[in-house]
């Protein structure tokens, strides 16, 4: 059950809203579409480059690919959970949530703590929350 693009612009904005550290959030759905992208004034600054490919079809490729990838080993590791990647000025973390068809997109400042699943679980339930109070 993907969410349509007005309930996923009220995740964005949700998910935005709950960490500082959190610089954008995308919502996807399962085939790459952008269903809702936002990001802070500061990661515009920063990464200047950035809006030439978020929202873009290619981005979109990107984001399928990369999950399609990880996910080669999954008969041995089972599904990915998460696919995080740490660059020099910050963190990029794809969040597949196959219960609600959506792949959440994450920039992240270096300093969240991610790889103990707890941030993941945390995004998952603010996007389970809001697409129920709708």
């Amino acid at each position: 059950m993907a969410p349509i693009p007005s309930k996923a612009e009220k995740i964005v904005d949700s998910i935005l809203s709950s960490n500082q550290n959190i610089l954008l959030v995308s919502i996807r759905g399962w085939r790459g579409n952008i269903l809702a992208v936002k990001s802070r004034d500061s990661f515009r600054e920063r990464f200047v480059g950035v809006s030439r490919l978020i929202g873009t079809t290619y981005s979109g490729s990107l984001t399928i690919a990369t999950l399609s990838l990880v996910n080669e080993v999954k008969d041995v590791f089972g599904e990915a959970q998460a696919i995080i990647t740490i660059y020099e000025d910050c963190k990029m973390m794809l969040l597949p949530v196959p219960s609600f068809e959506v792949i959440v997109g994450l920039a992240l400042e270096h300093s969240v703590v991610t790889e103990d699943y707890s941030f993941a679980k945390e995004i998952k339930r603010i996007l389970a929350e809001t697409i129920k109070s709708q």
